[in-house]
């Protein structure tokens, strides 16, 4: 039998993050599960998900590793995302599960080094993440580029031209 693989959640501010935590528990049932949290962070609510359980589901038949907390400081400034991401690193994690697809997030997972990356959206479902660094970040860059484009478009047309009134 294979051991277990590693798989790491990070922690993104959101309504589903519990949801998401279950939903990687039953994807990846026997994996070692790290969830990267902020400091102080509360695991209430977590409980069953902690022993492999949910409100409806039975008590798995095999032993469910218990999942590991690691608390890591917020991410302001490229210094404190570097340090972060030396961490993710050196843990060296099989799999990688962020929670929101936004171009940093995507950034992250791609320089994790883990060989797997999924995004766990808002509704629930799963996708991979199969992109290249360079393909994410020119990705990113295009995204940025033609949202600027667009902006600019929009504030011409709203700067010159006029808007008729009602009749007079």
């Amino acid at each position: 039998m294979k051991p277990p693989k590693h798989t790491c959640l990070y922690y993104s501010r959101g309504p589903h993050f519990t949801r998401t935590v279950r939903r990687v528990r039953h994807d990846f049932p026997r994996d070692r599960i790290t969830v990267i949290v902020p400091p102080g962070f509360e695991k209430r609510g977590l409980a069953q998900v902690e022993r492999g359980t949910s409100e409806d589901g039975p008590v798995p038949l095999f032993p469910v590793p218990p999942l590991q907390f690691l608390p890591i400081e917020k991410a302001n400034g490229p210094a404190v995302a570097w340090r972060q991401l030396r961490v993710i690193r050196k843990a060296r994690y099989d799999r990688i599960a962020i929670m929101f697809d936004s171009p940093k997030l995507r950034l992250l997972a791609a320089l994790s080094g883990a060989p797997e990356r999924w995004c766990y959206s808002v509704e629930g479902r799963r996708f991979p993440l199969k992109r290249a660094i360079v393909a994410t970040l020119f990705g990113t860059l295009w995204r940025h580029l033609r949202g600027r484009l667009r902006y600019g478009r929009i504030r011409c047309v709203v700067k010159h031209c006029p808007v008729k009134r009602g009749r007079d």
